[in-house]
């Protein structure tokens, strides 16, 4: 999150996505649901989606 902070002050337009592997980091991936409904982030994607899902997702954006 201290990265995205900075991104977000050198180009506050820029979407931030995260991908999170729910399986084996379980924790983790909570504090990254959190994360996007706090608003601090754009979207996440789970580490086990299709590269095809990755790719509309990030098209999407």
């Amino acid at each position: 999150m201290k990265i995205r902070g900075e991104v977000k002050a050198q180009s506050p337009g820029c979407k931030i996505v995260l991908v999170v592997d729910e399986n084996t980091e379980k924790k983790l991936a909570d504090k990254v649901r959190q994360a996007k409904k706090d608003g601090l982030i754009d979207n996440f994607i789970y580490g086990s989606v299709s590269s095809t899902y990755l790719s509309a997702v990030i098209d999407a954006l």
